[in-house]
């Protein structure tokens, strides 16, 4: 039998299509949520468990029934968490140039992820950064996804935009529904999730609601630091090489290139 996908679906997805290695859909309410798998990160557990709270398990092919409205949404960029802070991000790569890890976050700092601040949902920002949740700014109802804020213990300050000066908390917003058995179930992946005690370099940058941030390039914004060599915080901890070299980048050499 032969799966037919609307033309307007069709439409959108076409520019991906040379890329693209799987789709899911989600049916929410009156909307159909169209999941691309892009390479080399494919299917983000966090996403689709967040989706699948949300809505129910994955189609894996296009449902069909006529009354549904469909509304695709592009991913799998993770609406926070993972790419430029907004909904419906387009997918970000990793960084190739240590300038280009460096130049979206306004506050980089050493240090601990703390307690949860708060759990809630959110359907992306409004043009004004306020948080949506359920509906978008024109009052139409759109799907909502679980997120976590942490407050994020400071040990030294590398890069600050005036929050710590200021005193402010650093609160660290990702997707999902953050808790202990998520992060043992998501630890090879390629987002694993974070969890309070975790400890890294963090690369954060503002989200539009200018009180929280986000790791503009996941786990490449998170950094391991248990030695003096850093590494990725994706499941396979790679060795951080940029700018062409094959050398992994020590911490002091990455501190001092973000001080030039």
């Amino acid at each position: 039998m032969e799966h037919r996908i609307p033309a307007h679906v069709e439409a959108f997805i076409r520019p991906y299509k040379p890329e693209i290695d799987a789709l899911k859909y989600y049916r929410c309410d009156k909307l159909i949520v169209v999941y691309m798998a892009l390479p080399p990160r494919g299917f983000d557990p966090s996403v689709d468990q967040a989706l699948t709270e949300t809505c129910g398990p994955a189609f894996a092919h296009y449902p069909t029934d006529p009354s549904v409205l469909t509304s695709p949404i592009p991913s799998p960029a993770a609406p926070l968490g993972f790419g430029a802070p907004s909904s419906g991000a387009a997918p970000i790569g990793p960084p190739t140039t240590t300038r280009d890890l460096i130049a979206p976050a306004q506050l980089i700092v050493i240090g601990e992820v703390g307690p949860v601040i708060q759990r809630r949902t959110y359907s992306g920002y409004s043009s004004n950064g306020q948080l949506l949740d359920g509906f978008n700014e024109t009052g139409m109802p759109v799907p909502q996804v679980p997120i976590t804020d942490f407050e994020v213990k400071v040990e030294r300050v590398i890069k600050d935009d005036g929050t710590i000066a200021s005193g402010k908390p650093i609160i660290l917003r990702m997707s999902g529904n953050a808790t202990p058995e998520m992060k043992a179930t998501t630890r090879n992946s390629d987002y694993p999730f974070s969890y309070t005690g975790d400890r890294h370099l963090f690369l954060l940058t503002r989200n539009p609601d200018g009180t929280t941030y986000s790791f503009y390039y996941g786990p490449w914004s998170r950094l391991l630091i248990d030695s003096d060599i850093l590494r990725v915080s994706n499941g396979s901890q790679d060795l951080l090489k940029l700018d062409g070299s094959d050398v992994p980048i020590r911490l002091d050499d990455f501190i001092r290139r973000v001080n030039e």
